[in-house]
């Protein structure tokens, strides 16, 4: 083989043909890939509807199982053709003729005698105007002349009749112009009276709704847009007025609200249900698109469709639409719609499934990729590696063998939010990482990890001593049982993660016997048995021992906020009254006594204490022809009002990856209270009220649901509070009986008070 034939030969060419490997197996590997790619987008097409539908929010469709039947067609498809067959399968459950996979509208230009639009008159005064070929209105000048060329004929015709079917498609985007072209020329002469299109309503969020719980943070809704007022111009008058329309059809405000208030008649060629709703069109892969109803109108009848007065099937529409206006205007029937009520869907979480057949395992991973990637407040610090995950996880999805790897799945795929916030509640996953944990309190020091605090005096008669080096648990070395639970854990920051690892080492069942190899610290290795406990669960509720208030030297205060109540608040500032400095302990979980405190560090009001933001969710992600743009509920929260006596001395937090969540947030308050130093290591770098959702298999799952900023601005998710002062603890400080981080913030304020 010369080097010119090499040179052609790609690398994949190159293994599968020059080198003789049977390229069945590229083949193949290239058919699979089809097959996830198009199982993804069913996925996404599938949350689209889920989430903006309106047919959806009735509960009137049983919207799973809608894509449990449609994922193995998808999967056995054999054409472009079948695959579109497949999804149409799917959509056609919402009975909605406005959502569907849609096929492609001619382009270009019809053979007229004149662009359009154009006009002409009957033998008696009957005014034809016709607006089929869309691709003329790009002409924007000359189509604006040209239908204010029709303008004055409108007064002096006694019918008006509107040819809008769409024949020839635009190439850009017609949605809003052909209210601009009628709004600037004839509206006012068409209304006679004074009428208002009926509103469009569609859904709407506010952050995602918990699941698990009722919650007020979030929510969702309905967004109704009223319609703009046509006011009459002096010389119209009422007249018979019949628009032709098929489902292609854009008609401008006035038409809905002439049609809603029995001022004209509607002679339809095709379906009219999308018409006068918003439409998305959404990129299904390999050339095909799907049309996405997003709102309805609500018509002054009940209906939440645009209704034909005749529908015309191989028959003169324009005949037609002249007979009717020659017979005068038609008296419109009266319809009885059923009155739905608007509810949330109630949660899917298939309890009986504790193994879920295929298409309930894709369906669980359609439902993570849907929720994260239209509600995740800090999706944007994700984005590399978060593009694609749907298609990289689909096919571990689908080798699942058991409930022990489904869980597995999941929890991997959430594991891509870096989001410390993300739990996965699992019964398998319970059962295999143990729900029974060992009486002894470990962090990630030094890279090793290191008893810190015996948590039940069995630990102690065991012969476990505070800053033991665990080196391996059953004897498997503690390196191996990092790499086996990491990647199931979601976390922020590097830091976080390896706090979230260290809790899950050693758990087991109850009753349970754990083998423990411990490195002491005058280099002896020693073999500890314990048996482990699910009551040992209660001796890691608080991170410290001890005195919750206590006095230093130098006349310092100290409060652990992991264990202080809201009830001491008072009596706390009470006692340190006269210190000259307090120290605040938050290597932990607080009980909510930032908004107490704070308010007692400053005499400023008002005071910004953090941004939060949260997604709007209106619009579909991805849609073709629209420039993404992000719809956002920002707002600023303040401090609570300055509450006296001030407390005037030097204040510390201790801080470090045990810090998290509402105890970051206490930072953010202090910090702009009265500047607060910060002492110690970064914080987790997780912050924002959590919301929750349910998988198959009752597979519970939190996440981060809305984003939290420093009131500057600052980014605090997955960089975390900093601190002022850097103080890490050794194994040897650590083996000494000493908080050096405490000795550091004493340190701090002796110096700062000298």
């Amino acid at each position: 083989m010369d080097a010119r034939t090499l040179r052609k030969c790609a690398w994949l060419t190159l293994f599968i043909t020059c080198l003789g490997v049977p390229d069945s197996l590229g083949a193949q590997g290239a058919v699979d890939s089809a097959r996830v790619a198009r199982l993804a987008a069913l996925g996404r097409i599938w949350n689209a509807v889920r989430f903006l539908h309106p047919v959806v929010a009735f509960d009137t469709v049983d919207w799973d199982a809608a894509l449990v039947a449609s994922i193995p067609r998808v999967s056995a498809a054999r054409s472009t053709g079948e695959y579109a067959a497949a999804v149409q399968s799917m959509l056609a459950e919402l009975a909605d003729p406005a959502t569907r996979v849609a096929g492609e509208m001619p382009t270009g230009a019809l053979s007229l005698s004149a662009p359009h639009p154009t006009w002409r008159w009957t033998d008696d005064r009957v005014l034809l105007v016709s607006i089929t070929n869309y691709a003329d209105l790009e002409d924007f000048p000359g189509a604006l002349a040209r239908l204010n060329a029709v303008a004055p004929r409108v007064d002096s015709a006694q019918a008006v009749i509107f040819d809008m079917r769409r024949l020839v498609t635009s190439q850009g985007a017609i949605t809003g112009l052909m209210d601009y072209y009628f709004g600037n020329t004839i509206a006012g002469r068409l209304a006679g009276e004074r009428l208002v299109p009926p509103p469009r309503r569609g859904r709407l969020y506010s952050g995602y709704p918990r699941e698990d719980v009722g919650s007020w943070e979030y929510f969702a809704g309905w967004r109704t847009l009223d319609g703009r007022t046509v006011e009459p111009e002096p010389r119209a008058v009422s007249r018979p007025i019949v628009f032709i329309v098929n489902d292609g059809t854009e008609l401008p405000e006035v038409a809905l609200a002439l049609i809603d208030a029995g001022r004209a008649g509607v002679v339809a060629t095709g379906s009219t249900s999308a018409i006068g709703a918003t439409v998305a069109r959404l990129p299904a892969g390999e050339g095909l698109t799907v049309e996405l109803r997003l709102t309805e109108r609500l018509f002054s009848d009940g209906s939440r469709a645009l209704r034909p007065d005749t529908i015309v099937i191989g028959s003169d529409a324009v005949g037609v639409a002249i007979a009717r206006v020659r017979a005068g205007r038609a008296v419109r029937s009266a319809t009885e719609f059923e009155t739905l009520t608007a509810q949330s869907l109630p949660p899917r979480a298939y309890p009986d499934m504790q193994y879920p057949s295929h298409p309930y395992r894709l369906l669980a991973a359609f439902r993570i990729w849907g929720v994260f990637e239209y509600f995740n407040p800090y999706r944007e610090l994700i984005e590399s590696e978060w593009e694609g995950v749907l298609e990289s996880f689909i096919p571990r999805f689908e080798e699942a063998r058991d409930s022990l790897e489904y869980a597995q799945a999941v929890a991997a795929m959430v594991s891509r939010t870096h989001d410390s916030h993300v739990t996965v509640r699992s019964a398998a996953l319970t059962a295999w990482q143990g729900d029974a944990p060992l009486p002894v309190q470990r962090r990630w020091i030094d890279q090793k990890v290191v008893v810190t605090r015996l948590t039940d005096p069995a630990a102690e008669r065991a012969g476990f001593r505070v800053g033991d080096v665990i080196t391996s648990i059953d004897g498997v070395p503690v390196d191996s049982l990092i790499a086996r639970f990491t990647p199931y854990v979601a976390a922020s920051t590097p830091q976080q993660q390896m706090w979230s690892v260290t809790q899950r080492l050693g758990r087991g069942a109850h009753g349970s016997v754990a083998s423990v190899s411990v490195e002491r610290g005058d280099g002896r290795l020693l073999d500890l048995s314990i048996r482990r406990e699910t009551t040992f669960i209660q001796g890691f509720v608080s991170q410290r021992e001890g005195e919750v208030l206590r006095f230093l030297p130098g006349n310092v205060g100290y409060a652990d906020l992991d264990r202080l109540p809201v009830t001491m608040v008072d009596s706390m500032f009470s006692l340190f009254d006269d210190t000259e400095g307090i120290i605040f302990d938050v290597r932990g979980y607080p009980l909510g006594t930032a908004w107490q405190i704070a308010p007692r560090l400053t005499d400023h009001s008002p005071v910004p204490a953090a941004l939060f933001r949260r997604r709007v969710v209106a619009e579909p992600r991805g849609a073709l022809g629209e420039i993404e743009a992000e719809l956002l509920y920002e707002f600023t929260q303040y401090l609570p009002p300055p509450q006296p006596p001030t407390y005037r001395g030097r204040t510390v937090m201790l801080i470090d990856e045990r810090t998290q969540s509402q105890a970051e947030h206490t930072g953010l308050f202090f910090e702009v209270a009265n500047g607060t130093t910060f002492v110690g290591t970064p914080t987790s770098g997780t912050n924002g009220d959590i919301t929750s959702f349910v998988l198959p298999g009752d597979i519970g799952v939190t996440f981060t649901g809305q984003g939290v900023r420093h009131a500057d601005g600052r980014q605090l998710q997955r960089v975390g509070l900093q601190p002022h002062v850097l103080v890490a603890p050794t194994i040897e400080g650590i083996r000494a009986g000493r908080d050096e981080v405490l000795e550091g913030a004493l340190a701090y304020l002796g110096g700062a008070n000298q």
